[in-house]
């Protein structure tokens, strides 16, 4: 079972990946992190074995091409 932790700082996108990922064959959501902030001590106490991190997208967006 792979244990992971969804941080994502948009509620409904947090509920849709989690709802997406929990209950698929071989995946665990054992933490939900409103913000990156967060994600520290969720994951101290969830211990999971992957972390999805999507916050921050508006205040920090990537260039449209990574440099090579």
């Amino acid at each position: 079972m792979i244990k992971v932790l969804v941080a994502e700082d948009m509620q409904v996108g947090r509920a849709g990946l989690v709802a997406r990922l929990d209950g698929e064959f071989g995946i665990e959501v054992v933490g939900r992190a409103p913000d990156a902030r967060a994600a520290p001590d969720i994951a101290q106490r969830s211990e999971p074995d992957v972390a999805h991190f999507a916050t921050g997208r508006r205040r920090h967006p990537l260039p449209a091409r990574h440099p090579r």
